[in-house]
């Protein structure tokens, strides 16, 4: 099993995906967005961080099966609200394998499964975490027409990184058959390599 790094698990998320979820938040992001919303996200590694009232330590070392039988105990919440599991982070595709194993044991459970990610990886990585999410939510950095043709962020100041976007496709997830859908079901449609 994977271990990986957490920084916060939300539970009764409304905002991460369909219904009521549980939000986890992995640590490590490559990107360095100017507007970052999660900056304890930033390093992979738990680290101390200064507040107000004194200094927390940020992040914690969990398994993923660990990590998975705990949020296995909201199953019924999740079943009966339409909702799931989401992770995000960071940027969860860093924790690749670990994020897999969550997402896979989740769904083995029928637990509907979502990752929040800039898809700021290689594409095999990105397959590999989205082929065991019913629904992958794209955080875009830049929304300007590409200046080189190719698909690339003209502006990898804004996030420190060039970030290349795909087209969007649509992926089933079982709600659709009482003919309802999450607005946001999307995945990249990645360009072979």
């Amino acid at each position: 099993m994977e271990k990986g790094i957490v920084f916060s698990i939300e539970e009764f998320a409304i905002h991460d995906g369909p219904g009521i979820r549980t939000t986890v938040f992995l640590k490590g992001c490559p990107l360095r967005c100017a507007w970052c919303h999660n900056p304890e996200g930033i390093s992979p590694e738990p680290q101390y961080m200064d507040r107000r009232d004194g200094r927390t330590m940020c992040g914690y070392a969990i398994c993923s099966g660990e990590l998975a039988g705990k949020l296995l105990r909201n199953k019924a919440v999740y079943a009966m609200n339409r909702g799931g599991v989401t992770l995000t982070g960071g940027e969860p595709l860093l924790q690749a394998a670990f994020a897999a194993e969550v997402l896979a044991a989740l769904q083995a459970a029928g637990v509907h499964t979502a990752v929040e990610t800039s898809g700021y990886a290689a594409p095999d990585v990105f397959r590999r975490v989205a082929g065991h999410a019913d629904l992958v939510l794209f955080d875009v950095k830049h929304a300007a027409p590409p200046l080189d043709g190719g698909g690339q962020c003209p502006h990898p100041a804004q996030s420190g990184m060039a970030v290349h976007f795909g087209s969007a496709v649509r992926r089933p997830h079982p709600a659709d058959s009482r003919g309802e859908r999450y607005a946001g079901e999307h995945v990249a449609d990645l360009p072979a390599d």
